[in-house]
């Protein structure tokens, strides 16, 4: 019986980190997105003084700087909604070991 209870708490904890560690990740995006938007902007200022020869608009690097920020803040939001629903499953799973340990 205190062998079931040590694994139990066990669980718990690892689902208190768990779910700690999903909060975490759902504050990150909003700064790293703002994040993504100044480093493109940096990057599009320091690209546009030392080309304006090439290309004479700078209507194309604000094209070219809305699609990086769109394809890289895709592929973020993409990874982190995969490590937020594998970090669920696990949750879910280490919930239903509880249960099952629980329920005999």
């Amino acid at each position: 019986m205190d062998e079931e209870k040590k694994i139990i708490v066990q669980y718990e904890r690892k689902q208190k980190s768990i779910k700690k560690d999903i909060k975490e990740l759902k504050k990150k995006i909003p700064y790293c997105f703002s994040g993504f938007v100044l480093c493109t902007i940096g990057v599009i200022y320091l690209l546009q003084t030392r080309t304006t020869n090439m290309i004479s608009s700078t209507l194309y690097y604000i094209i070219a700087g809305v699609s990086t920020i769109g394809i890289i803040a895709f592929i973020y939001f993409i990874n982190i909604n995969l490590k937020i629903n594998k970090k669920r499953k696990e949750n879910k799973i280490l919930g239903s070991k509880m249960y099952k340990i629980m329920k005999l």
